[in-house]
């Protein structure tokens, strides 16, 4: 039997797509900073979080000079 899905059922079947691939290419990317995988199938983030972090920290720190580009100069 076939059925049809409704609009809310198909966003939410596309986001949880959209969700997983992004959590497999974090992994993916947390295995190459050597984030180390577990038996259990989980994995550590250690490395990942660092690089999320700093990332994040760089785009702070450059908006800021953005925003007040004298900075620069000083």
């Amino acid at each position: 039997m076939k059925q049809t899905l409704s609009r809310e059922h198909r966003k939410i079947l596309e986001a949880t797509v959209a969700q997983k691939t992004l959590r497999v290419r974090l992994r993916a990317h947390g295995r190459a900073l050597g984030d180390s995988l577990r038996p259990d199938d989980t994995q550590a983030v250690d490395h990942l979080v660092t690089e999320i972090a700093y990332e994040h920290w760089h785009r702070m720190l450059f908006a800021r000079f953005q925003k007040r580009p004298f900075i620069w100069h000083v």
